[in-house]
């Protein structure tokens, strides 16, 4: 194959020219498709990159003392505390409206 290369890590993708392409095409009628290409794979340069691989780091370790997971026990917790600071945030705010003679017209009780 003649055509260009696209190389990326640890493979090669050629593709044929249009002039190539027909020539191919000729000699296989059955061939349909109007794109051809091969990927070549450089086997020993991606053992390479996998080796090279570092681990992606624990932001957040949801395991408590016991070793148990505790993902859903700590998200329901945050739920809960995000939800009573959103009440208690809706309770002043509403306070103050009321207690300001400008804006106590906006709130009816």
């Amino acid at each position: 194959m003649q055509g260009a290369k696209d190389e990326g890590e640890g493979s090669v993708l050629t593709y044929m020219t249009k002039p190539e392409f027909r020539k191919q095409r000729s000699r296989s009628p059955s061939c349909n498709s109007l794109f051809h290409a091969e990927i070549v794979v450089d086997v020993a340069k991606v053992s390479a990159e996998t080796k090279a691989y570092q681990p992606i780091p624990i932001i957040a370790d949801f395991t408590n003392e016991n070793g148990s997971d505790s993902l859903r026990e700590t998200i329901e917790a945050n739920y809960k505390r995000v939800k009573r600071e959103e009440l208690s945030l809706v309770d002043s705010v509403t306070a103050r409206i009321k207690a300001d003679p400008i804006l106590s017209h906006l709130i009816k009780e």
